[in-house]
């Protein structure tokens, strides 16, 4: 496919290519990554408006944590003005066709708070990878089948 777009007064022709059959996923980490920059102050009522406007643009997923993922409201990374429990409980609500994903960072995130964010709605576990060796990162891989969603790399 060609694409053509007008920069600075000059003309640009890019050739792209993309291929159907490849399993490419877009998710939307507004509501996670876009809360350190608002440090972690989201409000519910900010929330549930994103949700309806990215769900309305046919948005697939979207993340919802505090931007640090499970457990990040804290001392050391800034406390979120609403529990992201909340938040991914509202945007599960919210949300008509997107599902809602959220962060996992091993070490700050536990089982329980991912068993949370599922009841809450959450269908999307993102796991980052936090270990130096591969093999240490998924040591999640023996649970995460048996509880119904699809875990995703960060």
């Amino acid at each position: 496919m060609r694409v053509s777009e007008e920069r600075s007064g000059s003309r640009i022709d890019t050739e792209v290519w993309f291929d159907a059959s490849w399993d490419v996923r877009m998710t939307d980490t507004s509501l996670r990554d876009g809360s350190h920059h608002k440090r972690h102050q989201f409000t519910p009522e900010e929330v549930q408006s994103i949700v309806v406007a990215l769900d309305a643009a046919g948005v697939p997923v979207i993340e919802v944590t505090h931007g640090d993922g499970l457990g990040g409201s804290s001392f050391n990374y800034g406390f979120s003005k609403t529990p992201e429990q909340e938040l991914i409980k509202l945007a599960a609500e919210t949300a008509t066709n997107s599902k809602i994903a959220f962060l996992m960072l091993p070490g700050l995130g536990t089982k329980d708070d991912i068993k949370e964010a599922q009841h809450n709605g959450g269908s999307i576990c993102r796991i980052a990878p936090t270990a130096p060796r591969p093999t240490c990162r998924f040591s999640t891989s023996g649970w995460r089948g048996s509880w119904g969603w699809r875990p995703s790399g960060f």
